[in-house]
């Protein structure tokens, strides 16, 4: 995956001591873990930093972990693996079954009680070949049961970079930071819908797709909102996407930028990404604070940690996967953050968070720290 994006090397004007640092701490102590256990080593993954993910279902822990995933039941017992990514797709056929080369996302839906797995498959880069998002669904709640598998090509042989899967009623969403075939070039933003209704029965499933780089280059990073809880987004409603940039890279001031993303399955001709006739359009451009992201600079991996040599991974230049919302009836709620540097003093990590509120007006920002 890609280490800063282009562009992204650059900081804004800053000086000082982070603004919304905080330096004490609430009256509220953290709660106790009710479990913990050892997930993946290094040793069945390979991958150094690794880029380590998972999801918690009703009965299930699923962790996949670049290369390698594993699943337990929710008191540590190993139920299956560490297997292969593509061990999922045997028997499938294509890229998705010859190829593991990780990036992925593991999801629980918990609309449906099932499962949600994806990777891509790129093959050898730079062959000229479309590159493929590999999704499988559970076919029940157990992960350890049969599944749907699909195989998504990525338009204009493009490298889908990055890849973030979101759930929403509608679909399944995806970002991507795109780049050329062969990794070199930069390739904007690229955005997709996955026909979910379809794919929870294992019939075809219809894509949707807009490039982000036909329209504004200079975005990328996104994340798509993942609906959390029991109350749905009000009905009809488009799912938000949502990018920080620091004002070195879009100016004039360091913002969330908000696009909607509405999907018609029946007329695709209706679907629209940010401003309906005006794709990647921001809905909404949200001031922050002023933070600075360059705390690694070119190098992100310069975080040390106790008892080894090997550095934690900033990916300060973009949004932690997941970009989170919630319905609370009077109000609905998205949360999000990334890595910054405090400058208490330079070099010393941070992390900077948001919480956004749409009460019935829109999306603003209701505090951050």
């Amino acid at each position: 995956e890609s280490e800063l994006l282009p562009g992204h090397e650059k900081e804004g004007s800053f000086s000082g001591v982070d603004s919304t640092l905080q330096d004490w701490h609430g009256p509220t102590a953290m709660p106790s873990p009710i479990q913990n256990w050892d997930g993946i080593n290094n040793g069945s993954n390979s991958i150094r930093p690794p880029d380590t993910q998972g999801d918690v279902g009703l009965n299930h822990y699923i962790q996949w972990v670049n290369l390698r995933f594993q699943i337990w039941n929710k008191t540590g017992t190993s139920l299956y693996g560490p297997a292969q990514g593509n061990t999922l797709w045997s028997g499938f056929g294509g890229k998705c079954q010859t190829t593991n080369d990780g990036d992925p996302v593991t999801l629980y839906d918990h609309l449906a009680d099932r499962w949600v797995m994806m990777q891509f498959a790129l093959g050898t880069v730079g062959d000229g070949t479309s590159d493929l998002i590999c999704i499988a669904v559970s076919q029940t709640a157990d992960p350890l049961g049969s599944w749907y598998r699909y195989a998504y090509t990525w338009p204009n042989t493009y490298l889908p970079d990055y890849p973030k899967i979101g759930l929403w009623p509608d679909g399944y969403y995806l970002t991507v930071n795109q780049f050329n075939d062969a990794g070199t070039a930069w390739r904007g933003a690229g955005v997709a819908a996955f026909q979910r209704s379809a794919m929870l029965t294992g019939a075809a499933a219809s894509a949707q797709y807009f490039n982000g780089y036909s329209y504004n280059s200079a975005y990328g990073g996104m994340l798509p909102a993942d609906w959390e809880g029991a109350t749905a987004p009000p009905s009809g409603a488009p799912i938000p996407f949502v990018e920080w940039d620091d004002s070195a890279w879009i100016g004039p001031s360091d913002a969330l930028r908000i696009w909607n993303f509405h999907v018609d399955w029946t007329t695709p001709a209706n679907s629209y990404f940010g401003t309906a006739g005006s794709p990647f359009v921001p809905t909404y451009t949200l001031n922050t604070a002023n933070v600075d992201p360059t705390l690694c600079g070119a190098s992100p991996a310069c975080i040390n940690q106790p008892g080894t040599s090997v550095n934690l991974d900033d990916l300060a230049d973009r949004l932690m996967h997941r970009f989170q919302y919630r319905n609370f009836g009077a109000y609905q709620t998205l949360v999000s953050n990334h890595t910054v540097d405090t400058n208490s003093p330079a070099g010393r990590a941070g992390i900077h968070w948001f919480e956004l509120r749409d009460t019935g007006g829109g999306w603003a920002i209701n505090q951050q720290g």
